[in-house]
């Protein structure tokens, strides 16, 4: 998993030993699909999505139809952009 989410994770109090691999994806689709395995080979019924506020959308609505089962919280960050690059994001 990458340090700089470990570690914002660890300050937030949850256990490293809940953490699993983080396949390494080029977009949201496949990270969706290369996370399926994983997490059924870890029998993972329940994740937590974390994209940024502009992306949220997006992320959930692919990780819903390749992961249809799969019970998500969603937890959005702000982007540290301008507001006109992030509205140019949204309409993405």
């Amino acid at each position: 998993m990458n340090d700089t989410l470990n570690n914002y994770f660890i300050e937030l109090g949850i256990p490293t030993v809940v953490f699993l691999d983080i396949p390494l994806s080029r977009f949201t689709f496949e990270n969706a699909l290369l996370a399926k395995p994983i997490l059924a080979s870890a029998n993972i019924s329940h994740a937590i999505l974390f994209s940024s506020e502009f992306h949220m959308q997006r992320a959930h609505y692919i990780f819903n139809h390749v992961l249809p089962t799969l019970n998500l919280t969603l937890v959005s960050t702000k982007a540290p952009l301008p507001g006109i690059k992030l509205l140019q994001l949204y309409g993405h």
